[in-house]
């Protein structure tokens, strides 16, 4: 067989496994976005030609075609793949096993048909399961790892089982793996890589894993990064990212990232390759470890009354390991790093009815429950307070606004503007809702036990607030939630003044101005003194 270094293929500068976009593309908003990722993605964006060419890749330390390919992965992961980037990766000619690999991770993220690239692919394999750099050429475990992503990415029928056995074969007892001409560091984060993603499928991956992770671990310098080299450090960080405590080396790996980079956003001197590395292993460093061989198991609990996420529930997990209890926010709930087996859990809350359940995980499962409702107690002692926050404005809803009782309970909106806070005790309450950029908006109600007191305000921009204030809110049947229509209020202090719910059985208070309803049917729409309109007018004093 030909050996690895023959003619041909263009392999004397480092490559990168571009496995990153096959696990985590699906997250490419998933976290806010920080200083040093957002300058270096908007550069990575304008290094884009319109013939799919990139700016600066004639300069830079690996070829045309894997510059193209790492910035494909990583524009498809924090923003969108530009589709003349696509079409040149898509018309490269050079048919060696990792230019077809690339081809395949990259085309099969844009959504194209790959089938032909895996079959050329396919036949590069040679009897002893491993590949080589093209059809005839040695078995190395850099070349097998690329077979192995691009399998996987493009969820091709493929016999991986074979590659995988000579990847075990192949490791050195120190855990590494070699390939010609390549760094140790390189080669064995880049297996792992390809290790990782059959874990969950082969129980006996996981042995050949731990034992390059740990001879990475042991490369490392003592800055914690690896060879003071932007390419080796991102290299070897997202392969033990997931098999490592996130602390202390992602913060070791973002310090070193972040002083590294250029004023402009790039890094080593404007090099696509290089940044295109770097911006993920940026944001890998603020993602939680996900080991494939355990499992996750998560939900979300609403009031079953009202259908608004349920915070501060306790969900306990007894099973082959019983983790902390996790406290619910915004109604969601996570355990992770489980053990294939099975499991109890118990959701709890003062008031509220217990849910329990038993399930079973497997490994490497990401096991979504759904939506699990609780419902108050029929003796329940305290009240909920919730409601909608929009803006004045636009009548649009607001999210993340602060929403808080003088109690000292509180919670923010949801995306939809909507609340809930449970347990508040009963009586007089004062409620007042918060955002920066508006005027605060306050209420006061009696809540009886087992009751809903409903405060939807809505908030004056912060621009508009010198004009007066405006009350809006909502009148509900205490044992249904009903809407009532025809409920007078009145307001006294520096102004007072009066309303009678409408049809969607809110009111509105103006400067001298009465609302009322035509009629005391909640169908009907109310309208202000002397006036026809079918629509509520709102004034502010």
């Amino acid at each position: 067989m030909k050996p690895q270094g023959s003619a041909r293929l263009r392999l004397s500068i480092p490559v990168w496994v571009c496995a990153f976009g096959l696990w985590y593309a699906a997250m490419a908003h998933a976290q806010a976005l920080s200083p040093e990722v957002s300058r270096g993605l908007s550069w990575l964006q304008n290094r884009v030609q319109s013939s799919g060419t990139l700016a600066n890749e004639g300069s830079s330390i690996a070829t045309a075609l894997q510059n193209r390919a790492e910035v494909a992965q990583t524009l498809k992961t924090l923003s969108a793949l530009p589709a003349s980037l696509a079409d040149a990766i898509a018309g490269e000619s050079e048919g060696n096993t990792e230019y077809l690999a690339r081809r395949i991770v990259s085309l099969a993220l844009a959504g194209r048909d790959v089938s032909a690239l895996v079959t050329a692919l396919s036949a590069h394999q040679n009897l002893d399961g491993g590949f080589g750099g093209g059809a005839g050429y040695d078995s190395n475990p850099l070349e097998t790892a690329w077979a192995l992503i691009a399998f996987k990415s493009a969820n091709a029928i493929a016999p991986v089982f074979p590659a995988l056995g000579y990847l075990t074969s192949a490791q050195a007892s120190d855990g590494s793996y070699s390939a010609p001409g390549r760094p140790d560091v390189e080669s064995t984060a880049i297996a792992v890589l390809a290790q990782r993603l059959y874990a969950s499928e082969f129980n006996n991956v996981m042995t050949a894993i731990q034992r390059a992770v740990a001879y990475l671990l042991a490369q490392q310098s003592p800055g914690q990064q690896w060879g003071d080299s932007v390419f080796l450090t991102s290299t070897a960080y997202e392969a033990v990212h997931d098999f490592v405590r996130l602390q202390p080396t992602a913060t070791a790996v973002r310090a070193f990232l972040a002083a590294s980079q250029g004023s402009e956003g790039s890094w080593d001197s404007g090099d696509p390759f290089s940044t295109a590395l770097a911006l993920r292993a940026l944001v890998l460093a603020g993602t939680v470890p996900a080991n494939p061989t355990l499992a996750i198991v998560k939900g979300k609990v609403i009031d079953g009354q009202t259908g608004l996420p349920l915070d501060g529930v306790s969900a306990a997990l007894t099973g082959p390991t019983i983790p902390a209890p996790a406290t619910s926010s915004a109604g969601l709930f996570e355990f992770r790093d489980l053990p294939p087996g099975t499991y109890g859990l118990q959701l709890s809350l003062s008031q509220y009815g217990t849910i329990t359940t038993t399930t079973n995980v497997s490994a490497g499962q990401t096991l979504n429950l759904g939506v699990l409702q609780m419902s108050k107690s029929a003796g329940a002692t305290t009240g909920t307070v919730r409601g909608t926050v929009k803006d004045s404005t636009t009548n649009q809803p607001i999210g993340n606004a602060l929403v808080a009782t003088k109690d000292g309970l509180s919670t923010l909106t949801d995306g939809t503007g909507n609340y809930q806070i449970a347990n508040v005790p009963p009586g007089t309450i004062t409620v007042q809702a918060s955002k920066s950029g508006y005027a605060n908006a306050g209420g006061t109600g009696s809540l009886s036990a087992g009751g809903v007191f409903v405060f939807s305000p809505s908030l004056v921009p912060g621009a508009q607030s010198g004009a007066g204030a405006t009350l809006l809110g909502t009148v509900n049947r205490a044992g249904d939630g009903a809407p009532l229509a025809g409920v007078s209020i009145s307001v006294s202090g520096a102004t007072s003044t009066s309303a009678i719910t409408d049809a969607t059985c809110s009111s509105g208070f103006g400067s001298g101005t009465r609302f009322h309803t035509i009629s005391s049917r909640c169908q009907n729409c109310c309208v202000a003194p002397g006036s026809r309109s079918s629509k509520c007018a709102r004034l502010s004093w």
